[in-house]
């Protein structure tokens, strides 16, 4: 740093307001200054020449301002002149130049003194180097911004693999299914005529074994090929008219044979002043009743089944109609409930030996409940069956 003025004990005495505030001043880092009412130096500290490099003559008057970089000059003087005119206190950052003409940044504060009546009588400020606070803030911004960015692009590289991975599962999927599926086709047509044919007991009994295992076989492929289109949401609502007492008489029909075998009592409750008419996508409403209605029987070794269907709310033609399927079967733990519409998942263990299938099947009514922007949940107790129910809006035909 250059050398500053030379400055001497008449120079500060004379320029200081009290021996106290000199004292004081002088002891500090920071630089220390007072002015009057219009904002003239009246005294400035040691601190503040030997920074600046200039004298008491060439400070006062507002002459300071000079040592404020020019970019910042005019912004220090609206807002010294701002201050001046409200008697706020005077506050703001700025560059100030050193002695050897190095700008450093600074937090300048003035407060302003009043007497009885409230007019200003003079000010009192400081200057404090903010340099290296700066620059640390600086740095930290550039480290803070670069660790952003990295994370940021790490979580789209994860992103963009997680969707291509997603999108090789769903295609290996589909693939494999269709495979399957064709000769699993040849299969069940093959068994079913086989079975119709006038075989010897045993043989028949091997045959009827054939058709249970490829239905199965055939059931689970459909699940995996289903699951993969909504996990690649290739599954589009397909709205049209219907009639509701068709698609439940076409739904109780798929279970019937279930049903029939398991001796259980079906009913069917559906509230009478619901339209008949309905525009929806009967397909997707169909394939979650059946597989809620095929859970039912499923689940249930003896006892009754119960189907309602009945207004939740209504807009005009537009309705809420909630779809009950209640059961007297194993019921669920409270433990398994809130996951359950998860893929994969099964009550236990022990469920998917006895009882067979993916743990996908709710899974996929929870999906094409959602994609018809409807509502699905489950009320159920371990060994006091269970509530199954879903709620869609659905328009009446006209």
């Amino acid at each position: 740093m250059a050398p500053g003025p030379e400055l001497n004990d008449t120079t500060l005495r004379l320029t200081a307001p009290d021996s106290q505030l000199r004292l004081l001043a002088e002891a500090i880092p920071q630089m220390v200054y007072t002015a009057d009412a219009q904002g003239n130096l009246i005294y400035a500290n040691k601190r503040w020449y030997e920074y600046t490099g200039s004298n008491y003559d060439q400070t006062r008057n507002l002459h300071w301002l000079r040592s404020v970089h020019p970019d910042d000059a005019e912004t220090t003087r609206l807002t010294w002149q701002r201050s001046v005119q409200t008697g706020e206190i005077y506050e703001i950052s700025h560059r100030l130049r050193r002695a050897d003409d190095v700008f450093r940044w600074h937090l300048t504060r003035a407060l302003p003194l009043k007497n009885a009546s409230g007019e200003i009588t003079s000010w009192f400020g400081t200057s404090t180097d903010i340099e290296d606070q700066r620059q640390a803030s600086e740095r930290m911004k550039v480290l803070l911004e670069s660790s952003v960015q990295e994370r940021t692009e790490a979580l789209e590289i994860a992103r963009d693999e997680a969707v291509r991975a997603s999108a090789l599962k769903s295609q290996f999927v589909q693939n494999i299914s269709h495979e399957i599926r064709t000769p699993m086709s040849g299969i069940l047509g093959m068994s079913e005529l086989l079975s119709d044919m006038d075989l010897p007991p045993e043989a028949r009994e091997m045959s009827n074994h054939i058709l249970i295992a490829a239905g199965t076989l055939m059931g689970i492929v459909n699940d995996l090929l289903d699951f993969s289109k909504l996990e690649a949401n290739k599954v589009p609502v397909q709205k049209s008219k219907f009639s509701l007492s068709e698609l439940m008489e076409n739904a109780i029909l798929s279970v019937s044979s279930i049903v029939t075998k398991k001796s259980l009592n079906l009913e069917v409750d559906v509230q009478k002043d619901l339209p008949d008419g309905l525009v929806g996508d009967e397909k997707k409403i169909r394939q979650v009743l059946v597989n809620l209605l095929n859970n039912a029987a499923k689940f249930t070794e003896s006892g009754d089944i119960k189907v309602v269907v009945k207004e939740q709310a209504r807009t005009g033609d537009w309705y809420s109609v909630r779809f009950e399927i209640t059961d007297q079967g194993i019921g669920i733990s409270e433990e398994i409930l809130p996951k359950l519409f998860e893929p994969f998942v099964q009550a236990d263990g022990s469920i998917t030996r006895r009882y067979g299938g993916t743990g996908l099947g709710l899974s996929i009514c929870r999906k094409l409940v959602t994609v018809m922007s409807g509502e699905i949940g489950v009320e159920s107790k371990s060994g006091s069956g269970s509530t199954f129910w879903f709620m869609l809006p659905l328009e009446a035909s006209k």
